[in-house]
Order: structure tokens, then C-alpha cells, then sequence
């Protein structure tokens, strides 16, 4: 027999004996382990509800006196996006999708250590920034005074009226790094949330790239940078979590693109708008050779809709350390029926900011967690969310939130991955077969 027949005569064995190994331990497993819960999905479509003021209660009744004339200065405007806008009788020049063809249109990546004041500075120009500079610390008084009043309850904690924009270029700027473009009525309004912890070197870096990138995609956005402020294991899809909500203080956006901090994207043609979601925006990086994993990853640069946050519950907020907290949150997406989508080839391309690149401590128990994520879809996330009143600052060209915060309780119908061996080892053998396989095979409803 030829090496090649052999090899493939091994490899068509190998795979036998995978499948045949991993339904034999799916069926052990039923001995072990209490049964995933596999009942109807709750839909969560009001869970933001307490945000809104049809379910709040008038103005007049939270003590609130109307003033038309103050609400048009807030950052946070009320009622229809702009594409609702467009079909109405009103005319409005609507900001095109722009289209990138030329070799021009790359980033052109630069990843040089700087220091914030000199990105700041770069981006703004001097005589501009020391405009927006005591500008923000106005603003800065007055976010502060609101947050003394707050309230234990997360989401009836109030929100931020930012008053007051400068026009820098084409764009109006207001406090806290949020463009908005000048000449026509943006298509889409974006936050960009930023899990962080310790990457000091990375967010000048980050932001050098991604503000001139969004503002030529001519979207209304904001960057929140949610900093996770105490020792405990990382929690990313818990801050991401929070910076959803937190965002939402600030202006009605229409989607959300979670983004990590040292992921810079080279294609101006990677549209950042709300369209396509859920979108998973990278096709490859430099750390794999410009090649993604297996095909059901969703981490590093995702987005979804405010809607489809509502609906999923956002995202679990048990995975303290590092690992597949972003396939748990892909498989909430294909258990409610959404198609992820992801750009081809080079447009979907990123580079590393290597500088600065600490990795977090892993989960032990993640794979066990995801093994289970189905039973907690509906009671982990947005529904059972609560942390300390977060210290916000507003940045020049982004909004900091740092945030402690902390394991919530353990529901007693959840199933345990603590001291718990025969689960956690088929978590991880599910996992590695899955991810040939395919998340649609493990997340079923």
C-alpha cells in the first residue's frame, strides 16, 4: 500500500474511532449528569423595558420636570434611526454607505508605542483639543453630580445628558470622544465596547486606528472602554455585558460592536454599521496567517443589534477567566435562530498589537460551562445582572468605565462544573468535536 492510502486509511480510522468514542461518552453521560434543559426558549424582548419611559412612567411622575428645549441639546436622543427617518415624509440627506476599492483604502497600521495626550492631540489637533479639553471636564461635573444620585438598581439607574458639540472637521463632537456626521444623517449609530484590563500600551495604539477608521465609514459612534477594576479572573463577556447597558446612558444606539483592544482592522471596507448583524468581522489575522480557527469561532470583533441583545439575554456572566465565553455567546445566537454573517477574504483581515499582550488566567471550568450553557440561557445575563454604580469618565476620545465587578449567585438549577471531573472532561471533548464538527450540532434547540 502507498504512504498516501495509508495515510488516508489512518485518517479514515482516526475519525471512526473519534465519533464512535464521542457517542459512547455522550451516551455514559446521561448516567452522570443531570439532563440539559431543553424546553422553550423565554424571549426577552423587554427585558430593557425599565429603560424606556412608556414602561418607567411619564417624566412628570420620577419628579422630572419637561424641558423640550434641554432635551434637544442631550446627546441622548429619543425616537426613530435613521433609516426610519429616511422612509418618512421628511427629506433627509442620509449618510451613503461608503465603498473602498482602491489599494488607498487600507489601514495604513502604525504600531508604535504613544501615549494617550499625543493620540488625543494627533486626532484633535492642538488648538481644537485644549477646546475640548476644558469642554470635557465641564461635561465631566456635571456626569458626576448625576451619578451621586443613582440608584442600587441597575437598570433604573438614570440616564447621562450630555449638552453641548464643537465641530472638529466633518464630524460634531461631543463630550466623551461621540462623532456624529456633519453634512448628512448618519445611517447607522454605533457603540464600540472595549473589555479591558491592563493594556495600557494597547488602547493609545487602538485608538489611533479605530478613530479615523469609524469616522471614515461616516457612522455615528462612541467608544466605551469598560475596565474591569479589581484582581478577580478576567470576565470579559460580564463587562461586555455592562458596557451594553452603560452605553445606552449616553444615546439610543442601534447596534453594538464588541471589539478587542488589540485587534486593528486593515480594510476600510470592513463596514462597521448595523446591517448584517449578527457579524462576526474578522476573516483571518496575522497571529494565524490571515485564517480563523474553525469556522464557528465568533470572538475577538463581533456585533450585534440592540434588539438581538434583548432577545438572546445578552451574554453569561459566569466565565470568570479566560476561554469559549465567545462560543457560549454564539451558540445564544444560533439557539434563537440568527444567522451569523462575516466578510470574505481580505476585508475581514486584522493585525495584533503584540506590545503589551498579557495572557489572562484560564477557566478550568469552561468547557463544563459551555457543556451546560443551554440550561442558563434564560436566567444568566442581562436578566440577573447587578454591579456597584461604575466610576465613568469622559475621555477625549472615548468614555471609561471602570467597573468592580463580582461573582453573582449560583442558581440552584443550574448544573455545577465546580469539583465536577466527568463533566468538565466531556465539556472539552464536546468542545474539540464541535469545533470540526460545528456549533450547530452541540447548540441545539
Amino acid at each position: 500500500m502507498m504512504p498516501a492510502q495509508k495515510k488516508c486509511v489512518l485518517t479514515a480510522m482516526c475519525f471512526v474511532q473519534l465519533t464512535i468514542g464521542v457517542m459512547v461518552i455522550t451516551v455514559v453521560s446521561q448516567f452522570f449528569e443531570v439532563p440539559v434543559n431543553r424546553g422553550p426558549l423565554q424571549q426577552h424582548t423587554h427585558i430593557l423595558g425599565v429603560l424606556r419611559e412608556e414602561t418607567r412612567g411619564s417624566r412628570a411622575e420620577r419628579g422630572i420636570k419637561e424641558n423640550s428645549a434641554e432635551n434637544t441639546r442631550c446627546l441622548f436622543r429619543r425616537g426613530k434611526t435613521s433609516l426610519e427617518k429616511e422612509g418618512s415624509s421628511t427629506a433627509f440627506n442620509v449618510c451613503t454607505e461608503p465603498t473602498f476599492a482602491s489599494p488607498d483604502d487600507r489601514v495604513q497600521v502604525n504600531f508604535s508605542g504613544v501615549s494617550i495626550d499625543f493620540i488625543n492631540r494627533k486626532i484633535l489637533n492642538n488648538r481644537t483639543f485644549a477646546k475640548i479639553r476644558r469642554f470635557n471636564r465641564e461635561a465631566q461635573s456635571a456626569l458626576d453630580e448625576t451619578r451621586r444620585k443613582n440608584l442600587k438598581d441597575v437598570i433604573r439607574r438614570s440616564k447621562t445628558c450630555l449638552r453641548g458639540s464643537i465641530d472638529v472637521d466633518d464630524y460634531i463632537y461631543t463630550p466623551g470622544g461621540h462623532w456624529r456626521p456633519r453634512n448628512c444623517e448618519p445611517r447607522w449609530k454605533v457603540a464600540v465596547i472595549v473589555p479591558f484590563r491592563d493594556r495600557f500600551t494597547q488602547l493609545p495604539i487602538f485608538l489611533r486606528h479605530l478613530v479615523p477608521f469609524l469616522k471614515a465609514q461616516l457612522l455615528e459612534f462612541g467608544i466605551y472602554v469598560i475596565e474591569q477594576n479589581n484582581k478577580e479572573p478576567f470576565n470579559k463577556a460580564f463587562l461586555m455585558n455592562v458596557g451594553f447597558l452603560e452605553s445606552l446612558r449616553f444615546n439610543e444606539w442601534d447596534c453594538f460592536v464588541h471589539h478587542d483592544v488589540d485587534h486593528i482592522p486593515l480594510s476600510y471596507a470592513n463596514y462597521y454599521g448595523c446591517g448584517q448583524m449578527p457579524r462576526h468581522f474578522m476573516s483571518g489575522e496575522d497571529t494565524w496567517d490571515y485564517k480563523i480557527l474553525y469556522p464557528d469561532i465568533f470572538g475577538q470583533v463581533f456585533g450585534v443589534t440592540k434588539k438581538q441583545m434583548e432577545v438572546i439575554n445578552g451574554f453569561p456572566n459566569v466565565y470568570w477567566g479566560w476561554g469559549v465565553e465567545d462560543d457560549a455567546i454564539y451558540g445564544r445566537i444560533l439557539l434563537h435562530g440568527y444567522n451569523r454573517t462575516r466578510p470574505v477574504g481580505e476585508v475581514g483581515f486584522y493585525n495584533t498589537i503584540r506590545q503589551d499582550h498579557k495572557q489572562a488566567e484560564s477557566n478550568k471550568v469552561r468547557h463544563c460551562l459551555l457543556r451546560h450553557g443551554r440550561e442558563r440561557v434564560d436566567s444568566d445575563g442581562l436578566f440577573n445582572i447587578w454591579y456597584p454604580v461604575p466610576h465613568v469618565t469622559l475621555e477625549p476620545l472615548y468614555v471609561n468605565v471602570s467597573v468592580d465587578i463580582r461573582d453573582l449567585p449560583w442558581n440552584t438549577t443550574w448544573t455545577s462544573c465546580q469539583n465536577n471531573a466527568v463533566s468538565n472532561a466531556l465539556g472539552t471533548l464536546d468542545f474539540f468535536f464541535n469545533t470540526f464538527l460545528g456549533f450547530k450540532h452541540f447548540f441545539k434547540k
